[in-house]
């Protein structure tokens, strides 16, 4: 929605300023400036307003939607658009027709709308990056929050057991946890590890319910006991 918005301002100012360098100026409309600018103001105070709405909502549930994020970016972006043709207009009425030129009247928010949009690319570049990164069943591409899945992690983890990687992916409102393991004793203790994972999980699904945490044991066989019962398990589920 971000991208689609910024390429259809940016193929309108095109057009407009090939045409009018065409000799076709006659097909563009002169601005009226004060309804213009009056518009464009209402519209970038709506859209900022809408935009602060959807970041506290997100943050209200740990920025852990998507969509709540793009529909962020989106409003942003249709305000700061809104904000630089209304400041374009301000300037030709303060007379800037006289000083920019002939053209002025014609493409002045046609440029205001290029430069705000060269400005403006890399949020829905990263957006849709990390979407797809996020559909693949990719790591998750949020640092802060993969830091702070780290260092519970980390903190929690029992003295018998190293940890030997972390995988965190993300899946809408769901985390996907993999921690692989390994020990310097015989064997895991089935009981050691069961103890680490409900902790572990206890503390991070306060903020994050819908969490599936898995913990891979490498190497060593897992028992309950010195005696060992059964084949070794790879996943403590």
């Amino acid at each position: 929605m971000i991208l689609g918005v910024l390429i259809m301002s940016v193929a309108t100012a095109v057009i407009r300023i090939v045409m009018y360098f065409t000799g076709a100026s006659e097909n563009i409309p002169m601005l009226i400036p004060e309804p213009i600018l009056y518009y464009a103001l209402a519209c970038a105070v709506i859209c900022y307003c809408v935009s602060f709405f959807y970041f506290q909502q997100n943050r209200s549930i740990g920025n852990t939607s998507i969509l709540l994020k793009t529909e962020q970016k989106a409003t942003f972006v249709d305000g700061t658009l809104s904000l630089g043709i209304g400041l374009g207009i301000f300037f030709l009425s303060q007379g800037g027709t006289a000083v920019g030129g002939g053209f002025i009247p014609y493409l002045a928010d046609s440029f205001f709308v290029l430069i705000l949009a060269t400005m403006l690319i890399k949020e829905p570049l990263t957006i849709i990056r990390e979407s797809v990164i996020e559909l693949a069943g990719g790591t998750l591409q949020n640092q802060a929050k993969r830091k702070e899945f780290e260092t519970v992690i980390n903190s929690n983890m029992s003295e018998n057991l190293k940890i030997e990687g972390i995988f965190i992916s993300k899946n809408g409102s769901q985390y996907i946890v993999i921690i692989y393991i390994s020990t310097d004793e015989a064997f895991y203790s089935r009981k050691d590890i069961r103890e680490t994972k409900d902790k572990i999980i206890s503390i991070l699904s306060k903020e994050h319910p819908h969490l599936s945490l898995d913990m891979i044991p490498e190497g060593n066989p897992v028992r309950d006991s010195i005696i060992d019962k059964k084949a070794p398990e790879k996943a403590i589920q």
